[in-house]
């Protein structure tokens, strides 16, 4: 009953709330941070010795962004542009460079290849008004995480910290005491001694990813449109994780989709799509414009969050793109040939697809990558 049956023994038996069974929307139940104090309390009650450590928030610490950026790039590759600036930037600017994160000095790089500006001049420009960047560092910084590490084998982006797991898990206390306790497992079976101050941010994403891919390889088995919603994900996820990896230029932190009512698979697809958020592969947000005076509002959809490590692309709420109905059949039946279309569609390059997929994906290269 409820999500996913609705009916008696005798399917033209309907059952209807609030006559036969009881709904409650946990949307509503958790409003703004009661789910994160509602989860802390469970948690806790699990693992009473988190009272020694100063709670779950110890536990889990979360990576500042701009530490993220350090250790994405690492020590090789910073020793490397540093050398490189040294040679290529005024000498006044060498002392002030120094006391720059290398993190921060690659933004600005990447927000030139994003303006086709030239670097050194907005690195210098940056140097000497820092206050003037501040707008780009925050509504851009994120979104370049991903860009790091795009094509390299290892962690490509971090997933830390206990708010970051309370979004990933989005209401659902199974996958965040999923997250929990499989962070716990990496971090103690790389421990000679059994004995925790906090996870580290490694342990903390890997065990974000293996519970992703856990969950990811469970929905082929959970019904007969199990194969459907596989291919579903692999594609949306793929072309998300695209769209991140390739943001320079482009809106930053595209995760949402919504359906342009105008073919006639809509039907078949909406049934797709219901069946996709009935089995957590999806999400579904109520939309922010109305259709015509016989509809109902339109909604928006997005990979559900516990997916965004596996795939690697943001598990925040942002921006949006239109999606035809056949697009999402063809991603289904044919994944390589509505990849293209739709990278193409968002004004990246049909080559970006031939990028080395993130670890966790290999398995699915030939599924996925596009060659020609």
């Amino acid at each position: 009953m409820g999500w996913r049956k609705r009916s008696t023994l005798r399917e033209n038996e309907i059952l209807n709330s609030p006559a036969d069974y009881f709904k409650i929307d946990m949307r509503t139940v958790f409003q703004e941070n009661s789910f994160s104090v509602f989860a802390k309390q469970v948690v806790e009650s699990r693992l009473p010795e988190l009272k020694k450590i100063g709670g779950i928030e110890k536990l889990l610490p979360s990576l500042v962004e701009e530490e993220e950026a350090n250790i994405l790039i690492g020590a090789e590759q910073e020793a490397q542009i540093r050398k490189n600036l040294a040679s290529s930037l005024p000498k006044k600017y060498l002392k002030l460079l120094d006391q720059k994160s290398i993190g921060h000095i690659q933004f600005i790089d990447y927000m030139s290849r994003s303006r086709e500006e030239p670097f050194i001049e907005n690195l210098i420009n940056w140097l000497e008004n820092e206050g003037e960047w501040k707008d780009k560092f925050n509504n851009y910084f994120h979104a370049y995480l991903f860009s790091i590490r795009k094509g390299k084998s290892g962690i490509r982006k971090y997933y830390t910290g206990w708010d970051t797991f309370i979004l990933l898990a989005n209401n659902n206390i199974r996958y965040l005491i999923e997250l929990v306790n499989k962070s716990i497992q990496i971090y103690l079976d790389n421990q000679s001694i059994a004995q925790i101050q906090y996870i580290d941010f490694d342990s903390q994403t890997k065990a974000t990813q293996i519970i992703a891919k856990k969950n990811f390889t469970e929905l082929e088995g959970i019904s007969i449109n199990g194969a459907t919603l596989t291919k579903l994900l692999l594609g949306l996820g793929r072309l998300f994780e695209v769209l991140a990896s390739n943001s320079e230029g482009h809106a930053p932190e595209v995760n949402q989709f919504y359906l342009n009512k105008t073919s006639e698979e809509n039907q078949n697809v909406e049934a797709i799509l219901t069946h996709a958020v009935m089995h957590l592969a999806l999400i579904r947000i109520p939309g922010t414009k109305i259709g015509d005076i016989t509809s109902t509002r339109d909604f928006d959809y997005m990979i559900h969050p516990i997916f965004a490590p596996f795939f690697v692309f943001s598990h925040r709420k942002k921006r949006k793109l239109a999606l035809e109905a056949t697009d999402i059949i063809t991603l289904i039946d044919d994944p390589k040939k509505a990849l293209k279309h739709l990278i193409q569609k968002n004004k990246r390059p049909a080559e970006v697809l031939q990028s080395s997929l993130p670890d966790q994906l290999d398995l699915f290269g030939e599924y996925l990558n596009v060659s020609n």
